[in-house]
């Protein structure tokens, strides 16, 4: 490939300058998509059992359960962020904020109201499903291979202080998607699970975890992991491609009480790489 078919394909590939009316539909739309995956995971949650004990009976009483899970709350709101390191490969773009989609559920109606200029993204249990997403649009007057990945790092952090629970069922994770503008389906569609709490047996349990977005494990396969990131897809000339990227965790209690969990994750770009198709005959 010569410099300059090289530095053409760079520049052929650009943010494209929408209006929020005209794109506001296309991301409705997307937003009714996602709650119906998110629906499927609520319902995809393993029976409930009849209970064997009550809160009371492990010794630790509601009042003192509400009290210690706020004290934890205000611990992790006080946690520095992890640090973001990354590297930017010859050739490759970054797009960074304001973005032009935002996209929110439940919970993260809150925690998304200022995701657009930020790239800061949160969810926290609420009882049902939480998202809190960003996402951009890109547009090429050629034909391009492209590869799209967010930078930033997802954490995630639960506890449960109010004795055994075995009905509360927790799930959450990230997800990216690439969708063409009036195309009849998503060409990337990606959900990666990072945590999965299936009832609790201690007075008081939990777990936390975190990465770079990107490398969030979708499936593992007999070749290697599945990661969320690079989402890659061809571009044609004249459409319009959106590409988001989010949180997501769904919670039912069932009954049982005394938990939380906290999701986070900060998206300050998106890396853009192209290059033309490659035909094999």
């Amino acid at each position: 490939m010569s410099n300059g078919q090289e530095l053409q394909e760079r520049a052929s590939i650009s943010r494209a300058k929408v209006n929020h009316a005209e794109t506001e539909p296309h991301i409705a739309a997307f937003r009714s998509f996602l709650k119906q995956r998110l629906a499927k995971e609520m319902e995809s949650f393993d029976p409930t059992h009849e209970r064997t004990t009550r809160t009371t009976d492990t010794g630790i009483v509601r009042e003192d359960s509400r009290r210690y899970l706020e004290a934890w709350a205000a611990d992790q709101a006080l946690r520095p962020p992890q640090a973001l390191r990354f590297t930017v490969q010859p050739g490759e773009r970054l797009i960074g904020p304001p973005y032009e989609a935002e996209l929110s559920e439940g919970s993260g109606n809150v925690h998304s109201f200022t995701s657009r200029n930020d790239g800061k993204l949160g969810t926290i249990s609420t009882e049902g499903f939480s998202s809190s997403g960003v996402g951009i649009f890109l547009e090429s007057p050629i034909a391009l291979d492209a590869a799209v990945k967010p930078l930033g790092n997802s954490e995630f952090s639960w506890l449960s202080a109010g004795g055994p629970s075995p009905n509360l069922r927790s799930r959450g994770g990230v997800g990216i998607a690439v969708h063409e503008i009036g195309g009849p389906a998503a060409l990337v569609e990606r959900m990666a699970t990072l945590w999965s709490v299936v009832g609790t047996t201690g007075i008081l349990q939990g777990d936390n975890g975190g990465g770079p977005i990107a490398d969030a494990v979708v499936a593992t396969t007999p070749f290697g992991h599945m990661l969320l990131a690079p989402a890659l897809f061809r571009m044609q000339p004249g459409k319009l491609y959106l590409i988001l990227v989010w949180l997501w965790q769904t919670f039912a209690a069932n009954g049982d009480d005394g938990f939380i969990c906290f999701q986070n994750a900060q998206v300050p770009a998106f890396v853009v790489s192209a290059r033309s198709p490659t035909y094999i005959g």
